[in-house]
């Protein structure tokens, strides 16, 4: 019966200084409620799930722990280059910020499939270029810029880029 995810919004929101009382007036439900939700002991309607998510997603967001790992794709375009055109900016809803120590390693993982001509003649491979994060910066620009430089370098390594499609962008707390 428990649903993880809400479990995890609920925990998000209440870090953020909501209480399961405040939560609750915003949903229409009682206290008690949003505290079985969060125990896993009950689990909300479509409706009201739907709700919690459209209030997280407006909360700053935050890595929990080392080892931590957020998918970010879906605040990205899919295609990012085609036609002869780089569909900019790579980001096309606002990514919010995550929080996390200042020390913590936290790296962006940016992968995407390229088609692309050499020598060989045509060609289809998966890049992974990799990004240090520190709290506060932008996760937009950051991607962009790594995938410009990579795009640069590429128009002068390959007769040609052909299109270049986003496979995930990964938030990643490494443990050490």
């Amino acid at each position: 019966m428990a649903n993880r995810t809400v479990q995890n919004r609920l925990k998000d929101l209440r870090a953020e200084g909501k209480s399961y009382a405040q939560i609750g007036r915003e949903l229409g439900v009682s206290r008690s409620l949003v505290s079985r939700w969060a125990k896993g002991t009950r689990s909300p309607s479509k409706k009201k799930r739907e709700a919690i998510y459209r209030r997280w997603r407006k909360q700053d967001k935050r890595l929990r722990n080392a080892g931590g790992v957020v998918d970010l794709s879906a605040y990205f375009r899919r295609l990012w280059y085609s036609n002869g055109v780089l569909n900019l900016p790579l980001n096309y809803r606002n990514i919010p910020p995550y929080d996390f120590p200042n020390n913590a390693p936290v790296r962006l993982l940016i992968v995407f499939d390229a088609e692309y001509t050499d020598e060989g003649g045509l060609n289809e491979s998966e890049f992974v270029l990799e990004a240090s994060i520190s709290p506060n910066e932008d996760i937009g620009s950051i991607v962009e810029a790594r995938f410009l430089e990579w795009f640069e370098k590429a128009q002068t390594s390959f007769l040609r880029v052909l299109k270049v499609v986003r496979s995930r962008i990964i938030l990643q707390w490494l443990k050490l």
